[in-house]
């Protein structure tokens, strides 16, 4: 009598957790670049825990571009029609983010571009996913200027019955944002780079930038450092940033932790021991060149950090030197370049990055700190 009591209260349990199921969409979605479980969730404002059973995943999980995700969310809304604006001669997808406000790193994505993309005068491309209707060219970017942050399009979001298109309420796609944009780019700034070896092959490239853009550039390269390594040892950062006085701050680190167990938990308390540090200053964190498959260390930061301020540089394929680890010069240089364009246009507070024109030309310091015996 016992284990038919038990059979009916298990069936009962399982009733009711597909019956709480079916009263949200289940849609699917399609990961873009640099989003991890986190950011996921909070796109759609549900927990990482969900998302993890609904698909399969442990919480360390890497997600990959493209990959589909499973997601029950509620009060789907009808997508809202996109806007659309028609190239202009000699415009770059940098000039056409400035005109609209918004990010390059959005803009790629609604338009399935890269930030290295060619874009040719008459072409079409969608620059805000809220409502409105093409622009021509001749017309004033005001006339089309977005109230707030574009929403990812339609087409990101596939649901599960093909004849239905789903996009989640705006409100649960907006990210967190930790810091309110600044409309203009900073200039002649005091910024400290800082972090591991792998500022090492793009130190020449940073003092480059500098010199272009009239910055100080502080670079601190810590070897074999982590997370743990500052936050253990955050006197250090405290000293740096006492004598240095950075108005911007930088932050490299994270590959050489790629390979540690149940980091997100271990280390969780380092990376916001770190931040707290920085208390009101501007920053941004770039995350490591992954080497190899890591478990969980870019989602940690994304997480804290919010991606808008988070550079996913493991997005990127580099040559590497011998080691195995650590690129050699031309990439990292190609690498600074990246987050040089990403400083410039898709972070709530830019800098200005202009690309240097000589490059025999440098201004900045370097300091090298030994790995801890």
């Amino acid at each position: 009598m016992k284990i038919i009591l038990n059979l009916l209260l298990l069936l009962f349990l399982f009733q009711f957790v597909v019956l709480a199921q079916t009263e949200n969409q289940r849609i699917t979605y399609v990961v873009q670049s640099g989003e991890g479980l986190y950011a996921v969730a909070r796109k759609f404002n549900v927990s990482v825990d969900d998302l993890c059973r609904w698909n399969n995943l442990s919480r360390d999980a890497v997600l990959s571009l493209n990959q589909n995700l499973i997601i029950y969310v509620e009060n789907i809304q009808t997508p809202p029609t996109q806007t659309t604006y028609t190239v202009l001669q000699g415009e770059g997808l940098y000039a056409i983010a400035r005109k609209f406000g918004v990010s390059v790193r959005d803009l790629c994505e609604w338009n399935n571009l890269t930030v290295d993309s060619v874009i040719y005068a008459g072409q079409i491309i969608i620059v805000s996913a809220q409502p409105g209707q093409q622009v021509q060219p001749g017309q004033q970017a005001q006339q089309v200027q977005p109230a707030q942050p574009a929403q990812p399009p339609a087409q990101q979001v596939q649901p599960a019955q093909p004849a239905q298109q789903v996009q989640p309420p705006a409100q649960q796609v907006q990210p967190a944002q930790p810091v309110v944009a600044d409309t203009e780019r900073k200039q002649n700034q005091r910024i400290m780079i800082f972090g591991d070896s792998m500022i090492e092959g793009m130190r020449h490239r940073i003092r480059q930038y500098a010199y272009e853009n009239d910055h100080e550039v502080f670079s601190l390269i810590w070897y074999s450092s982590s997370t743990k390594t500052w936050a253990d040892h955050i006197d250090t950062l405290t000293h740096f940033m006492n004598q240095f006085k950075p108005t911007y701050v930088v932050i490299v680190l994270g590959a050489n932790e790629l390979f540690i167990r149940d980091i997100t938990t271990r280390h969780d308390p380092y990376v916001k021991k770190i931040i707290a540090k920085l208390d009101d200053l501007p920053f941004v964190w770039v995350g490591p060149p992954n080497w190899r498959a890591d478990t969980g260390i870019n989602a940690l930061i994304e997480e804290n950090v919010g991606s808008e301020r988070f550079f996913p540089s493991k997005d990127y394929t580099f040559r590497r030197a011998s080691d195995g680890a650590h690129l050699v010069q031309s990439a990292a240089e190609e690498w600074m370049d990246k987050i040089a364009l990403w400083l410039n246009d898709s972070v709530p507070q830019p800098v200005q990055m202009n690309v240097p024109k000589d490059k025999t030309k440098m201004k900045g310091r370097i300091t090298l700190l030994q790995p801890l015996k």
